[in-house]
């Protein structure tokens, strides 16, 4: 069993077939932020962003929608396209997050989201398909599911998997692994997938409970100790010592 642990890759914002936009009641435009986007010179083609929708966005409201949980949500471009996207989170109560993915995004551009309308199918697969895997943690607790459709679901494993509990993260949820220095984690089986050479990204969020010396930072290691292949995700004391996975 090969140890990975991580939240969903993010970039933050404040094609499945579809009807025409004109049989949506409503429309929402969404800007990119110039102060929230750190490349303000350089846009980044093809990449998911996460959308977070609440009745604290003027004129936003759930009642609007005509399908449970956001069915008939929509997302296209600056040029009309649909976009593929995912619902990660639908809390009719709150905030809800929905990765949508953008063809460009920079500065100042623009997608719209169409709702109040026919039943409009999600597509994981598409806003994903670039990644080998993906797992929000949205999930209250057991199985944390891969949402990029690859199967690379991974599942709580160590010395008291019952912590193995949702939590708020920076997007949606996070997942609680340990409290009390257990060693617990999040495992996903051995998969030829994972063989990714020596060229790779990988992003998330980490949280330490407690302070340690010597530093510490989040890394990435390949054919890492015990396990011969695959990737390990762990957090460090010093240069060598596991303090976290």
């Amino acid at each position: 069993m090969k140890k990975l642990v991580s939240i969903a890759m993010a970039l933050l914002l404040t094609g499945s077939a579809y009807s025409a936009v004109a049989d949506y009641a409503k429309k929402l435009t969404i800007t990119v932020n110039p102060s929230v986007v750190g490349y303000n010179a350089e846009e980044v083609a093809n990449i998911p962003v996460a959308v977070r929708l609440s009745e604290g966005i003027s004129g936003f409201s759930y009642g609007d929608f005509l399908e449970v949980g956001g069915g008939d949500l929509l997302f296209t471009d600056e040029t009309g396209n649909a976009l593929a996207h995912e619902i990660e989170s639908w809390n009719t109560s709150g905030e809800s997050v929905v990765w949508v993915k953008m063809p460009a995004f920079g500065s100042g551009r623009k997608l719209y989201a169409y709702y109040g309308g026919p039943a409009n199918a999600q597509n994981a697969a598409g806003v994903w398909g670039a990644y080998v895997g993906v797992w929000h943690m949205a999930e209250a607790d057991g199985t944390v599911a891969d949402a990029t459709g690859n199967g690379l679901d991974a599942t709580p494993a160590g010395d008291d998997t019952t912590q193995s509990v949702a939590t708020s993260g920076p997007v949606g949820n996070a997942r609680v692994n340990a409290t009390d220095g257990s060693a617990n984690r999040l495992e996903v089986p051995y998969d030829a997938q994972l063989n990714l050479g020596n060229t790779l990204s990988f992003s998330g969020w980490a949280h330490l409970y407690g302070t340690h010396d010597g530093g510490r930072m989040v890394m990435v290691t390949r054919k890492y100790k015990l396990w011969n292949d695959g990737w390990n995700v762990s957090i460090l004391q010093g240069s060598s010592d596991d303090i976290g996975y």
